[in-house]
């Protein structure tokens, strides 16, 4: 509307007019709140997901160093379970061979005596074998 026009309008019109412009004033101030609010809820939320896309990146990093850990704690255990199975195979080949020696030495004592004739050392040979297979018996 023109200038001229909205001189040409009595007092009545004119008030209608400022009333009307009034009301959808107030009708625009009513939506733009309302748009606002959902833009701060938006914003919010979109905060909120980054917060929880943070939380979740942090907690998988704690599950990933977790798992190293664990495979870390895992490996050790198996080295050792070798490191021992080795230490225990090596003491039952040096018993063996001990016992080995120990029962060559007694029938090379048990043949010495017999050929000997002596009864005195054969008995106390005998005594040595005894020990000896008892060893044996034991391992």
């Amino acid at each position: 509307m023109t200038d001229k026009e909205l001189k040409k309008l009595r007092r009545g019109e004119l008030l209608d007019m400022l009333i009307y412009q009034t009301e959808q004033n107030r009708k625009l101030r009513e939506e733009l709140d309302s748009a606002n609010s959902k833009l701060a809820r938006r914003d919010i939320a979109i905060k909120k997901s980054g917060t929880m896309a943070e939380a979740s990146l942090l907690i998988s990093e704690v599950f990933e160093s977790a798992d190293r850990a664990a495979r870390f704690y895992l490996e050790n255990i198996e080295r050792r379970n070798r490191e021992t199975e080795d230490f225990c195979k090596e003491i039952i080949a040096q018993a063996q061979r001990q016992a080995e020696d120990i029962i060559s030495g007694a029938k090379q004592a048990a043949g010495d005596v017999s050929n000997n004739g002596s009864r005195g050392k054969n008995n106390h040979l005998e005594s040595q074998f005894s020990e000896t297979e008892s060893r044996e018996n034991d391992l």
